[in-house]
């Protein structure tokens, strides 16, 4: 039986620099841009605090997206482990999907 070819050293350091790079990217435009249209809408909440709290409620889904997405470029998905103490679950561990798919 053929095992799996990994890719070569190289090209994880590439996708690596790349991750961190959009990481980084992400958070220098899409948290001022967060921030600035905050304060922009700010003078709608005296108004209409309804529309102003699904507004922010929206962008801030926004921001939580893009977390998960670098989440999920890291090999992370939504596979969970419950760890059990006295018979009860009490924490719940997300693992890279590739590490649970090696232990089992």
């Amino acid at each position: 039986m053929d095992e799996p070819t990994r890719p070569c050293c190289f090209s994880r350091y590439v996708r690596i620099v790349a991750r961190t790079t959009f990481a980084v990217v992400n958070n220098l435009y899409c948290v001022p841009a967060y921030v600035v249209w905050m304060m922009a809408l700010r003078m709608v909440k005296p108004i209409c605090k309804s529309l102003y709290w699904k507004l922010e409620g929206l962008m801030y889904h926004w921001l939580l997206a893009m977390v998960s997405m670098w989440s999920w470029t890291a090999g992370y998905e939504s596979k969970s482990v419950l760890l059990f103490r006295d018979g009860a679950p009490y924490f719940k561990l997300y693992v890279p999907v590739t590490n649970l798919i090696k232990s089992i």
